[in-house]
């Protein structure tokens, strides 16, 4: 009985990280094209209408949000080197 539910949880498990990786695998050119976009305002100049100041604030919160992107960008590629966590036995 024990080894039937064991194999129970490893087929739900490889149904899981294969659900997973299709969805992963899914997101490359969504990735890709987000990537672009965020690299397009660097090359173009703002159109804000206000003064210097909330100009700058503008800006700064636009790094700030771009440099959330990056750490998530990275964590997704990690995850995807690192492969699936592994199982607990027990």
């Amino acid at each position: 009985m024990l080894v039937y539910e064991n194999y129970n949880k490893f087929i739900s498990a490889t149904d899981t990280i294969r659900s997973m990786k299709s969805n992963v695998d899914g997101m490359d050119a969504t990735m890709q094209e987000l990537r672009s976009r965020l690299g397009a305002p660097q090359n173009q100049r703002p159109v804000i209408g206000c003064d210097p100041n909330c100009s700058h604030t503008v800006l700064i919160g636009l790094r700030h949000l771009s440099v959330i992107v990056s750490r998530r960008l990275r964590t997704i590629h990690r995850r995807r080197l690192e492969g699936p966590l592994p199982m607990q036995v027990g």
